[in-house]
């Protein structure tokens, strides 16, 4: 077996790697995490918060318990039924023959839709619950930028796959479990009182020999558990190499890295089938006892009562119904022997939910408890619950469900002080960024409305590595309308400095107070367009129910009066030559604008969201797509300049709208050229802070900050006007 898993490298392609160790030794703490004690902890501690907080739920297990009950009880005639049966062939009685023949067939078209309703019931319940859970674990993941910090900290692996295929199957398996528990209890009592009446030692033998096959098993195949994490994890990495290759197909196509993308996806495949093997292993050394186990159990009941056949003290009936009563609570006593293979993979799959709610867990915050925690209740959490019924709401009701929530938080906000509030102000508190596990300090944020930027003796190091520091010392302010470059030799710490202020990064010492972050917009220096309509890309972050009608109005009243300026000072310009006045031509431009106020809140969006195009030069990409509405996947549609004159236009767009007071730039125009960086960065309104090596960026800034590659204080210098003349002399291009 070991030569022909070590073909494998050769057949894919890979070379073979000594050191490379497909399936290591499991240490001790890896064992500790496969305990029966911890996994039933897990188990609890995620299923229950389902049924304690879910009316609904609970209801709807009570259903599953009747059906199960009228299942059991079907079953238990039957029983009986198979052995009037067998007495009336073993007796040659003919009309009870026909009797018990008609019963049974009663019996059978009786619990044929109460079986097959109990299995629909039951895999619409484990639907319900993976809603649940997935609802209740996306909530952390987006609290308090977990998701960032997973993928910064690089310590939860594939937690996209956690979010679906772990929680569907631990939702699955689990009701099943549940289900077939409580079907076993039934089928228990109700076939073991068959068993007492008919033999008792015969039941006594059954649950010793029920205890001692499932202990065997759970010995025997406890490291199926681990190897199946394993396997779960290869999987999942092998369709993450995968999917890098979709994802940069042209890059790839340019570099023509062809080979060392196969060789990296082969290599992927190659794990993941070693531990395939490995998995088929020790399945094969569980079924050599599962096996025995399965088969000998047919022959007990026969051989223990045949001797009170022979001597006519049981009838044939009684026999067959012994052996049928004596297997089935066999099988249900030894659901984990006969199915320890799936059980196994629901295992491995709990222990990776477990570590990731676990890991969410430790960034809950008292305002946002995790609702796997324990006594944890709905009410603790009224944010939450608002967002749940919105999304249960939006299913059904529409945009108008979406536009009361919004309306519900927006008086919310109102509700609240306007005292400053400070997120992470020591090491206790739960930070929404990420801070250092290795030493430093936390870097204090506080949102205030009255400034835009000032920081206090500012240090800043990478969280993994508080020994390399980006730079100290920074203590700056900017008034309300800077214009702020902030610049420096690659490496330095520039966009390092924008993680902090997004409140990111906290590892380091002294203070940020900026205006608060939800009214800061980013724009980060790698294009980023989200899965939706041309009309979401730029409306992006916000939902189109966060977005006030007044203020939209106002907006594109905005854009008329400009237009009807232009258009004024043109007519003064021809007044002379075509004889119509001033006055005239901008009485016409207004009487137009106010004609369209009569458009609906859709109609005035789309006109805004096309002019807001024709503003950042992409006149065309509504009509050249389809218009607003379209879906595409954006990110490879449109060039790196398309993207980045699309993330301008979410910036005017939040700006005109009221969602941005402080704009923060990270190389956004690093894929265009002079003309078109030129303009859009005229139509921006400060403040605004900007990074960026190109000379011609000076003009539209006041003031520049300069970072070293050494860590030392940042220099902080006014733009002079040498410095400006400059700029303009480098808008030269051959574009």
């Amino acid at each position: 077996m070991h030569a022909v898993a070590s073909s494998f490298g050769r057949v894919f392609g890979a070379p073979k790697v000594k050191t490379l160790k497909i399936v290591p030794e499991f240490s001790e703490h890896e064992h500790e995490r496969t305990s029966a004690t911890r996994l039933f902890h897990l188990f609890f501690k995620v299923a229950t918060p389902f049924w304690r907080t879910n009316k609904n739920a609970r209801w709807a297990t009570a259903f599953v318990l009747i059906l199960m009950l009228l299942n059991t009880g079907f079953n238990v005639a039957m029983s009986f039924c198979a052995r009037a049966f067998w007495d009336a062939l073993s007796d040659r009685d003919v009309p009870r023959f026909h009797t018990v023949t008609y019963v049974f067939i009663l019996i059978t078209l009786l619990s044929d839709p109460v079986y097959v309703y109990y299995n629909y019931c039951r895999n619409v319940l484990s639907t319900s619950l993976r809603q649940y859970l997935a609802n209740a674990v996306m909530d952390m993941y987006y609290d308090q930028r977990s998701y960032y910090v997973i993928e910064a900290t690089r310590k939860v692996d594939n937690p996209d796959q956690r979010l679906s295929e772990d929680v569907k199957g631990f939702a699955e398996m689990s009701i099943l479990l549940i289900s077939h528990g409580m079907t076993s209890l039934l089928d228990v009592i109700a076939f073991s009182y068959i068993l007492l009446t008919i033999y008792p030692p015969l039941f006594a033998f059954l649950v010793v020999y029920a205890s001692v096959g499932t202990a065997s098993t759970f010995f025997i195949g406890r490291k199926l558990i681990l190897l199946e994490f394993q396997n779960l994890r290869s999987e999942a990495d092998l369709r993450f190499s995968l999917m890098r290759v979709r994802a940069n197909a042209e890059s790839i196509a340019f570099y023509r890295g062809e080979a060392r993308e196969e060789y990296n996806n082969r290599k992927m495949l190659f794990i993941a089938i070693e531990n395939d093997l490995a998995v088929f292993r020790w399945q094969r050394n569980l079924d050599y006892f599962v096996q025995l186990y399965t088969y000998l159990v047919q022959i007990i009941p026969i051989i223990v009562l045949a001797p009170s056949y022979f001597a006519n003290r049981v009838t044939l009936g009684s026999l067959q119904q012994a052996w049928s009563a004596f297997n089935s609570v066999l099988r249900d006593l030894s659901f984990i022997v006969m199915r320890f293979d799936e059980v196994s993979k629901m295992s491995a799959g709990l222990d990776r939910l477990g570590e990731f709610i676990e890991f969410l867990e430790a960034r809950a915050t008292p305002e946002n408890p995790s609702p796997f925690a324990a006594r944890a209740r709905e009410s603790k959490r009224p944010r939450r619950k608002t967002k749940k019924n919105t999304k249960t709401k939006r299913g059904g009701g529409g945009e108008s469900s979406d536009a009361v929530a919004a309306t519900k938080q927006k008086e919310k906000d109102l509700e609240q002080p306007d005292e400053t509030c400070s997120v992470g102000t020591d090491t206790s508190t739960v930070s929404t960024g990420v801070t250092s596990e290795v030493g430093g300090g936390v870097i204090q944020i506080i949102e205030d409305d009255t400034v835009s930027l000032e920081t206090q003796d500012l240090t800043l190091f990478p969280p993994d590595d508080p020994s390399r520091v980006l730079f100290r010392g920074l203590t700056m302010s900017l008034p309300q309308n800077a214009r702020l470059l902030i610049v420096g030799p690659s490496g330095c710490g520039k966009s390092s400095l924008l993680r902090a202020l997004a409140g990111l990064w906290q590892s380091g010492a002294g203070s940020i107070r900026i205006a608060p972050l939800r009214d800061a917009f980013f724009l980060p220096q790698r294009p980023y367009c989200t899965l939706g309509t041309l009309r979401e890309q730029l409306t992006y972050p916000r939902k189109l129910s966060e977005i006030s009608p007044d203020a939209l109005y106002a907006a594109v009243a905005r854009i008329d009066d400009r237009a009807a300026s232009t258009a004024a000072a043109t007519a003064a310009a021809s007044s002379t030559a075509t004889g119509v006045t001033a006055a005239a031509a901008v009485a016409a431009s207004r009487s137009s604008s106010s004609s369209e106020q009569d458009d609906t809140f859709a109609e005035t969006l789309d006109r805004f969201l096309e002019h807001t195009l024709v503003q950042v030069s992409l006149p065309l990409l509504s009509r050249r797509m389809g218009g607003l509405s379209t879906e595409r996947d954006w990110s490879t549609v449109l060039s790196l300049g398309e993207q980045q004159r699309l993330a301008f236009g979410r910036l005017l767009v939040s700006q005109a709208l009221g969602f941005c007071r402080l704009s923060i730039l990270d190389e956004a125009t690093s894929a265009l050229d002079l003309r078109s960086e030129a303009f859009v960065y005229s139509m921006l309104r400060p403040p605004f802070i900007s990074v960026g090596h190109r000379p011609s960026l000076l003009q539209f800034h006041d003031a520049v900050l300069r970072l070293s590659p050494d860590g030392a204080q940042p220099v902080l210098t006014a733009v002079t006007p040498e410095q400006r003349e400059a700029a303009l002399r480098a808008e030269v291009t051959i574009s």
